[in-house]
């Protein structure tokens, strides 16, 4: 069966001519249909290469955007009449790479290692592979259509390459409280009915970290994220235990009055000042103890058919969680700590303070892994995933209106300080990924625009669990038809199909 590989190639309108007319001599031929004008189709070594001309970076841009390409190729050769004031500075391949490498926006950035360039043999040549070398570009060509198609054969050899960085697939979720994994589990439910014979449970890695953890853990254990979500809504004629505020919300009243107690026995004989300091020290680490969320986790991982230990497993779970007195990030499910109850582990995860207790392993008192690491994807990445899908719920509201956040109150504002601190940590981590492993796939699902309103200010909301699973539900819809082209690509590379529009899943019989 003939491959075929879609390619943007970007070149100056001043030798377009040139380039269709060494291509013609290929065999090369327009394509079918409306657009067939801008595009150019050659077949060389049973590989079909379909051809997108572009001729200004905007566009070549833009077309990125809205299609998967499985290779771009920047004809630098130099202008006719036009004398070059620089070899590099002053070229159409330097104008794109500033606009593709340096893009703020991960999920924008090509993998320079799908780049190709096309260069003349003259006093220039030396200046220009240097400077495209230290960017890390897939390779250069001279002469690229002379006999043997060198540029085709480059191409091919990018495609063997692709072929055989196919390794992995990981789900990788953060936190963010109660309204975060509402959130993942309606992304999760919205990817699953775009998924075509496969589901989000066919993935080889999860990563959880803080309430991201616990719906690592059940999809880990093939649970489908349409069972949770019916877990969540109270929906009990799919034999889930109902997910209900008792299951978060257990007060540590026991610590609060004993801490309490303490005071008012000291109090006679204290100064203001040290009032002051032991009043402080009223305030509990903790005001739920977390030991119901924690059963729950258990109850329903030790049911038949799955299993509250990471080492029987049929997938890969890690779950992240912080040293409270040395904040060093700890991985569960892996090296020393593969024995602990996968239960456990999700419970230490969740220790968001001062909301829960540290949870106490081994002597050590572990707190919220998002303290540390806001996904750990990187772990994933570690482990050999190839194609990462990331979740992070936790993005701090933008509304341009002055004062918004003031408005809200002291706690307000402190939250969207955290969520302002943890999200920019995360962005500048993902994209360092994205610079240092261009041979892998990220794939970022988080909120976006309006939908931040709903998910601002206390991370303990279970009142509106509904409008948060819809409109996480809606805005992963969105993302998949608006980005469907790439997103198609991306997917089909590592097995997963996608298709356009959701459908209804039938409900499976075997249910967390």
């Amino acid at each position: 069966m003939r491959r075929i590989e879609d390619v943007l190639l970007l070149v100056p309108p001043e030798i377009e001519g040139r380039a269709r007319s060494e291509l013609e001599a290929l065999g090369g031929r327009p394509r079918r249909g409306a657009l067939g004008k801008d595009w150019m189709v050659v077949s060389v070594d049973q590989i079909t290469y379909q051809c997108r001309f572009a001729n200004e970076v905007p566009q070549a841009l833009s077309l990125l955007v809205d299609h998967y390409f499985n290779f771009v190729v920047i004809d630098n050769r130099k202008l006719p009449s036009v004398a070059r004031s620089d070899c590099f500075a002053d070229t159409i391949a330097k104008q794109f790479m500033d606009r593709v490498h340096y893009s703020g926006d991960p999920e924008r950035m090509y993998p320079l290692h799908r780049i190709l360039c096309v260069l003349d043999d003259d006093e220039c040549l030396p200046v220009q592979t240097f400077e495209l070398g230290k960017l890390k570009i897939g390779g250069f060509v001279v002469n690229p259509f002379d006999a043997g198609a060198p540029l085709f054969k480059q191409l091919a050899r990018l495609a063997a390459e692709r072929a055989r960085s196919v390794g992995k697939t990981a789900i990788c979720l953060s936190g963010g409280g109660v309204e975060g994994f509402l959130f993942e589990v309606g992304v999760l439910k919205a990817l699953n009915a775009h998924l075509q014979s496969r589901s989000v449970t066919d993935f080889d890695i999860y990563c959880g970290i803080s309430a991201g953890s616990m719906l690592a853990a059940f999809i880990a254990n093939g649970a489908e994220p349409e069972f949770v979500s019916a877990a969540l809504t109270g929906d009990k004629s799919v034999g889930v235990d109902p997910f209900t505020p008792g299951t978060i919300f257990d007060p540590d009243v026991k610590e609060y009055l004993a801490r309490v107690w303490k005071l008012a026995r000291l109090f006679p004989t204290l100064s203001w000042s040290e009032t002051i300091s032991k009043l402080l020290k009223t305030v509990p680490v903790g005001f739920f103890k977390g030991d119901a969320l924690k059963k729950f986790v258990e109850k329903q991982l030790t049911r038949e058919g799955r299993s509250n230990d990471f080492r029987t497993l049929k997938r890969e779970l890690y779950v992240g969680a912080t040293d409270q007195d040395t904040s060093a990030h700890v991985v569960f499910g892996w090296g020393q700590w593969r024995d602990i109850p996968i239960s456990t582990a999700v419970r230490a995860s969740c220790g968001l303070t001062p909301f829960f207790e540290p949870e106490k392993i081994r002597g050590r008192y572990f707190v919220d892994g998002q303290y540390t690491r806001t996904s750990n994807f990187h772990f994933a990445v570690e482990r050999g995933a190839k194609l990462v899908v990331v979740v992070n719920p936790l993005v701090p509201i933008r509304v341009e209106q002055p004062g918004y956040v003031r408005a809200k109150g002291g706690v307000f504002a402190g939250l969207q300080a955290l969520k302002a601190v943890i999200h920019t940590r995360f962005m500048h981590s993902i994209r360092h990924a994205a610079e240092n492993y261009p041979d892998i796939d990220f794939v970022l699902f988080h909120p976006e625009s309006e939908d931040m309103r709903l998910l601002s200010g206390s991370p303990m909301k279970y009142s509106i669990r509904t409008e948060i699973l819809n409109m996480a539900y809606r805005c992963t819809v969105r993302k998949i038809q608006r980005d469907f082209e790439i997103l198609g690509g991306t997917f089909a590379k590592h097995g997963f199909r996608l298709q356009r529009y959701p459908r209804l899943r039938r409900a499976p019989q075997e249910v967390i």
